[in-house]
C-alpha cells in the first residue's frame, strides 16, 4: 500500500510541476507514470478525466485526475 502511495505522490508531483503554457499531454503523463511502475507491473490503460491550471499564464501549475489500469506481470502471492 505505501508503494502505490507514493507512486500516486511521485505523479502528483511530476503532474504539478509541469511548466509551459499548454497542459501536459496525456502521452506524457502516461509515460511519466509508466516509467515509475514497478517492473512486475505494466500499465494496461490511462485516460484523463479532468485537468485544471491552478496557477497562471506565466506560472502554470496543473493539477490531473486520471484513471488508469494496471496489470502484474508475475504472481504476487504465494501457494501453500
Amino acid at each position: 500500500m505505501n508503494r502505490i502511495a507514493s507512486l500516486l505522490l511521485v505523479v502528483s508531483t511530476i503532474m504539478l510541476a509541469c511548466s509551459g503554457e499548454d497542459k501536459p499531454a496525456t502521452s506524457d503523463l502516461k509515460n511519466v507514470l509508466a516509467l515509475h511502475l514497478p517492473g512486475y507491473m505494466s500499465l494496461d490503460s490511462f485516460s484523463v478525466e479532468a485537468g485544471q491550471n491552478l496557477g497562471n499564464k506565466v506560472e502554470p501549475l496543473y493539477v490531473v485526475r486520471f484513471q488508469t489500469a494496471v496489470k502484474t506481470m508475475v504472481d504476487l502471492y504465494r501457494r501453500k
